[in-house]
C-alpha cells in the first residue's frame, strides 16, 4: 500500500470516527454559540416562531 493511500484511509476513518461522535446537539451548541451566534442570526431570512427554528433545523440537518 503506498504512503498516500494510508494517509487517505487514515483521513477517511478520523472523519468517520468524528461524523459517528457528532449529533445535533454538538451542532445547535456550536451555531448558537458566542462565537458564531450574531453572523447565524445576521445571515437568517424573517422567519416566524416555530417549533423548530431555522438553527434548530440546520443544527438537525447536519447531524
Amino acid at each position: 500500500m503506498s504512503i498516500n493511500n494510508k494517509i487517505a484511509q487514515h483521513e477517511q476513518q478520523r472523519i468517520h470516527d468524528h461524523v459517528q461522535n457528532s449529533n445535533a446537539l454538538s451542532f445547535f451548541n456550536l451555531l448558537t454559540g458566542s462565537e458564531m451566534l450574531n453572523t447565524v442570526e445576521a445571515l437568517l431570512p424573517e422567519h416566524r416562531e416555530r417549533a423548530f427554528p431555522p438553527t434548530e433545523t440546520l443544527s438537525m440537518f447536519l447531524a
